[in-house]
């Protein structure tokens, strides 16, 4: 929303048809481009015909309906619907994903939006620009289904990896923000990576990283909240990194209990791991049954060990 890129191989974008025609394109499982570029236009511009036809035809005025939003325009239900701390109540959430747009961005604001599947996904550094999604239908990996790709098995039974968690969250949240074709698209602001980076000092956030030969090559980032872990962004700089990353931590969840791992979207690259898509209800159910388990962190990193090559439905793998 969750996995290997946010830019070029995750570029299979789910794009959310709101009023303001943003695209929802850069979390654990989608592109990382945060904007269509066609969309930058206002409602004064072609990209808003049919919006111009209920001006036309009685509707309200478009100065009335519409705020701007850095330099995009938000229908103005989304930017009242959130001016205090709290969110407003799911029936009230857009059928496609959005819940609410600005408010503070805080840790405690944010674990608070990840305990009602909720999460944070800004298109600018703007107060109005940072927007909060609850996808619908949400992807999600069922631990005890991973599926190991059989090139990715051979990949791990060569072992060139080494895997560690929590030891440089900075680094692997930089690597998800500026590798590949990201550095002039992230949707990770100063302000988001703030924020996770407090969450981890709280022991909300965790981070995995792949080295090889001591250098970070790859990893992964997410919240973990009881039975459930949250991917938010993964990072490659050598082939194969950031889905060892992916494989590791599932394989090692599960043999914590974990059973819920949230990718937030689909695509074709995750659905080769087993993604499935279920209804946001169906996920809200989900999470407050995982949200009861016992915590599935810390994890012992494998150091020296590597990950299950098992192909099919994964096994854990330690």
């Amino acid at each position: 929303h969750h996995p290997h890129q946010r830019g070029k191989q995750l570029a299979h974008r789910r794009q959310f048809s709101l009023p303001c025609g943003i695209s929802n394109g850069g979390q654990f499982g989608a592109g990382a481009s945060v904007l269509n570029p066609a969309l930058k236009r206002g409602p004064d511009d072609q990209g808003d015909q049919n919006h111009k036809a209920q001006h036309q035809h009685g509707g309200a005025g478009l100065g009335t309906r519409w705020r701007r939003a850095g330099c995009r325009y938000i229908h103005e239900r989304y930017l009242n619907v959130m001016a205090a701390p709290h969110f407003p109540p799911p029936h009230r959430w857009s059928p496609d994903g959005l819940v609410a747009v600005g408010g503070p961005l805080t840790p405690e604001r944010l674990l608070a939006a990840y305990r009602q599947g909720i999460f944070p996904w800004p298109v600018d550094e703007s107060p109005s620009g940072l927007l909060w999604w609850s996808p619908n239908p949400r992807a999600v990996l069922l631990p005890a289904c991973l599926h190991v790709p059989r090139r990715l098995a051979r990949t791990l039974r060569q072992q060139r990896f080494t895997i560690t968690t929590d030891t440089d969250f900075l680094g692997v949240v930089d690597g998800c923000g500026s590798s590949g074709d990201r550095a002039e698209g992230t949707w990770i602001t100063p302000q988001i990576r703030q924020c996770y980076h407090a969450a981890f000092r709280a022991g909300i956030a965790h981070s995995v990283e792949v080295r090889r030969e001591g250098r970070l090559v790859g990893g992964l980032y997410g919240i973990c909240l009881g039975g459930m872990f949250a991917g938010e962004s993964m990072f490659s700089r050598e082939r194969d990194a950031s889905k060892v990353a992916l494989v590791w931590l599932v394989q090692t969840l599960a043999a914590r209990g974990c059973c819920l791992f949230d990718v937030q979207m689909a695509s074709e690259h995750l659905s080769q791991f087993g993604v499935i898509e279920v209804d946001r209800d169906d996920f809200r159910r989900m999470l407050a049954v995982a949200r009861r388990l016992p915590c599935c962190w810390p994890l012992t990193p494998l150091g020296d060990e590597h990950v299950s090559d098992d192909e099919g439905r994964g096994q854990p793998g330690r």
